[in-house]
């Protein structure tokens, strides 16, 4: 496997001061009406190919967003390095970590150890978690609304919705933590997500990804039509969908020397299509004391499909947030509107 290398593009400002604060209650009555009208005009009978088809200038990307929507639709997936800022990356993980160490996490995720499943009846501390594969937090677009920046920056969106040649019928916000296996069992498996929905996961990367903090591996272009329905079970002879697998079943299909391990400095921006086969993170040396977890800002993004609904309310945000965003970002908040009453802004964070 080599690191992917390549051309750093220039970071495209796209800034709104989510932190400015307006209180007068008359305001935030008027950004939940106006995001309520919004959602009924657009609401599950309008066809969110239809919106896209209408706003074609709107979504219309520029020449660096072209390139990178090419190479996800012909390799799987890009990288764009250094995206976002050392200073605003740096300053959202100094948030994130600090609620993870308060254990501010969804709790609602099923978690595997013991001792946390008996967290009634014990205190227990942050180092607990290592035994979890994954961790995420609770609410982070209330409690680090930095992120909106980076979640909702308009050049992702055009890269995401032309992808879909739609809307997103999900597009959810995480902030997650992985931390690496305290053994070599199930250090280093395969997947192919295989729902009737494409699916686009992006990555910012809040710390630098290498092999110390999890890296990222993709089979380039197993996403495509002819290997997804046809090479795999065919080359392979093994059932490919929803099921991991191991190393040597991919190698029978794919050459160890095609794949693709993405690293990157933090603030890199990564995305893949979930058919495409893929891994991560991953830490080769499972046992080695240098290794350390991986924290992201990961974003799921599901593509419209007949059977499977459209969803709303997977991004809890401040009312006065959603007001300030565009039109564009707005088609893609999916947003469930917090006001003072419920979680006031001066004590976020």
């Amino acid at each position: 496997m080599q690191p992917n290398s390549l051309r750093r593009a220039a970071r495209q400002p796209n800034r709104i001061d989510w932190l400015k604060k307006t209180s007068p209650k008359h305001y935030l009555y008027r950004a939940i009406c106006h995001a309520r009208s919004l959602y009924t005009k657009r609401g599950p009978h309008i066809d969110p190919r239809t919106l896209f088809a209408k706003n074609k200038l709107l979504f219309a990307p520029n020449e660096t967003e072209t390139e990178r929507l090419d190479s996800l639709l012909c390799d799987g997936f890009f990288q764009a390095p250094l995206f976002f800022s050392r200073e605003l990356i740096d300053g959202i993980h100094a948030k994130a970590d600090a609620r993870f160490r308060r254990l501010l996490i969804n709790w609602s995720l099923r978690l595997s150890s013991t001792n946390l499943q008996n967290r009634g009846e014990r205190g227990f501390s942050y180092d607990d978690l290592a035994g979890e594969r994954t961790i995420e937090l609770i609410d982070p677009l209330i409690h680090i609304p930095e992120v909106l920046d980076i979640a909702f920056h308009e050049s992702v969106l055009k890269i995401v919705a032309n992808f879909f040649g739609s809307v997103p019928s999900r597009y959810q916000v995480n902030i997650v933590r992985t931390f690496p296996p305290e053994s070599n069992a199930n250090a280093f498996y395969f997947q192919q997500d295989g729902e009737e929905a494409d699916l686009l996961k992006i990555s910012v990367d809040l710390v630098d990804a290498n092999e110390s903090n999890g890296a990222l591996v993709y089979v380039p272009r197993s996403n495509r039509y002819c290997d997804y329905h046809g090479r795999l079970p065919h080359v392979a002879q093994f059932p490919i969908v929803n099921r991991p697998l191991n190393e040597e079943e991919v190698e029978r299909a794919y050459p160890r020397e095609g794949w693709v391990t993405l690293l990157g400095k933090r603030g890199t921006l990564t995305a893949i299509h979930g058919k495409g086969i893929h891994a991560g993170p991953v830490w080769p040396a499972a046992t080695r004391a240098t290794n350390k977890p991986r924290t992201s800002i990961q974003i799921e993004a599901r593509g419209y499909s007949y059977t499977m609904q459209g969803e709303r309310g997977e991004n809890r945000m401040r009312a006065w947030n959603f007001d300030r965003m565009t039109e564009l970002q707005q088609w893609f908040a999916h947003a469930d509107l917090v006001g003072d009453e419920e979680s006031p802004f001066t004590k976020a964070g």
